[in-house]
């Protein structure tokens, strides 16, 4: 049997929210402990640890330094640094020749020892989105999957962690919208084809990610990149207690599929 990641397991362990200090759990309100209700409003999110995407990327990375200077369990990790918003440029990507191949910059968790390219290196991209919407979100979650797959050339392995709230607003990423009956059928618009990689159906889950390709336009809507997404991925959502649901995606080797 392969032994898991330990970075799949530190994840794991950050989203199982075991704290030795029952008044500083991160999916309680406040610093009381006090429980979230089964649905949650937009002033519960406020009065959590985890409030937005910047607080999800701060709490995982103090909690991966904490374990990795405390924890016997990780020790292999005791000299390793864990830094935010790491260019690709500092580990060997090439900004004019590899300027098309990067769908973004900068990592949001850059887990090093050194920049050497044989040395062991880790990334992980987050998303947890609590106002805008799906269509505007959804995107940027499949361009995390092909940065992290590109980010590996560099000799990482990567990771996709994204959250969505549970509450309306967070359903509408995971759950499909019922469609309208329309008076005009002329005006009727196609859903976007994105929201079948992520919502689940009755019966069964979101459709395989797979040789998908990302089209950036700017605002006159010229084309100023494509991105394929190589890997064959399946979101699977979890439920962490009332406050959020999750996918964790580790990001394979594609060159020994």
């Amino acid at each position: 049997m392969a032994e898991k990641d330990p970075i799949v397991n530190l994840i794991e362990e950050f989203l199982e929210d075991i704290r030795d200090n029952e008044e500083d759990k991160l999916f309680e309100k406040n610093i009381f402990g006090k429980p979230f209700p089964e649905k949650l409003s937009k002033k519960d999110i406020k009065e959590g640890k985890i409030y937005n995407e910047f607080s999800l990327q701060h709490e995982l990375g103090e909690f991966l330094k904490m374990k990795f200077k405390n924890d016997l369990n990780y020790s292999e990790f005791k000299d390793f640094k864990v830094q935010y918003e790491r260019n690709v440029k500092d580990f060997g990507a090439d900004e004019k020749a590899d300027k098309k191949k990067f769908i973004k910059k900068e990592m949001d968790i850059a887990i090093f020892k050194n920049f050497e390219k044989k040395s062991e290196k880790y990334a992980i991209e987050l998303k947890f989105p609590t106002n805008r919407t799906p269509d505007t979100r959804m995107p940027h979650f499949l361009e995390d999957i092909q940065f992290m797959e590109t980010v590996k050339e560099l000799g990482f392995k990567t990771y996709c962690l994204t959250l969505v709230p549970n509450n309306r607003n967070g359903d509408a990423f995971r759950i499909p919208k019922e469609p309208k009956e329309k008076k005009d059928s002329s005006k009727e618009t196609k859903q976007k084809d994105f929201f079948e990689f992520f919502t689940e159906k009755p019966g069964c889950g979101p459709k395989p990610i797979k040789d998908y390709l990302i089209v950036k336009k700017n605002k006159k809507g010229v084309i100023t990149g494509e991105y394929k997404i190589a890997g064959n991925y399946q979101i699977e959502w979890k439920h962490k207690t009332n406050y959020c649901f999750y996918y964790l995606l580790p990001i394979p080797d594609l060159k020994k599929e």
